[in-house]
């Protein structure tokens, strides 16, 4: 947030450099690069789907690497958003969950993604601890919370092309067009998308996607998406 990030063709400047006084609208999804999401995927694809290989690696003694990853990324998500709020004070900030990335039940899909059905559960619920922090975080914070994976749950990586909203690492249906999929009220109770989007402060654009699609998005003056 406050460094140039080295990519390609960058560097980018630092993302709080687009904040000023005139900033209105402000959102933010963070803490997976400190939580280390890509460390955990090198560690926890494997070529065999027996056992819980991924908890064993990350959960030994007692002392789970993960929760501790997560609960040491909570002041730092704090300090972002007390940043946010120094840059421009009069912005509405809006913190957004990572999507569902597994089914929210069953053993998920070795073929798609490679994780040990055994540790599906296991990592099903970091990646809610994970969301869980940020509401945390939001509240003591004075910004707004968007639950983007409750209404992502059976959007997962899993499903195919046409009601996905991740990409798993080996799609079962790549390519080809999707049919439009039809409106329905949905297992969780009568439309979570819709219910999310209710909750949504005025001025998020309408779409069909998912609460994070809408954000993303969201680009006129005066917005500003922060992303870590």
């Amino acid at each position: 947030m406050t460094s140039p990030q080295n990519v390609t063709p960058g560097p980018n400047p630092p993302q709080f450099d687009s904040l000023d006084a005139n900033t209105q609208f402000v959102t933010v999804q963070i803490g997976g690069n400190d939580v280390g999401f890509f460390d955990i995927l090198v560690h926890c694809f494997t070529p065999n789907p027996n056992g819980t290989p991924c908890q064993d690696q990350f959960v030994q003694g007692g002392n789970d690497q993960i929760s501790n990853r997560i609960t040491a990324t909570a002041p730092k998500v704090a300090t972002v958003l007390q940043g946010i709020h120094t840059h421009s004070p009069d912005a509405q900030v809006l913190v957004v969950t990572y999507l569902a990335i597994l089914p929210e039940t069953g053993p998920g899909c070795y073929a798609q993604l490679p994780f040990a059905p055994g540790d599906v559960p296991y990592l099903r619920a970091k990646e809610k601890e994970m969301n869980a922090m940020l509401a945390q975080q939001a509240a003591a914070n004075n910004a707004t919370f968007i639950d983007a994976y409750t209404a992502s749950i059976g959007h997962d990586a899993c499903q195919p092309p046409c009601r996905r909203w991740v990409e798993p690492l080996a799609p079962r249906f790549p390519g080809g067009a999707c049919a439009p999929e039809p409106r329905r009220d949905d297992r969780h109770g009568g439309g979570g998308a819709r219910r999310a989007a209710a909750r949504q402060p005025r001025g998020l654009p309408a779409s069909g996607r998912s609460p994070l699609h809408r954000v993303v998005r969201a680009s006129p003056s005066g917005r500003t998406l922060l992303r870590a």
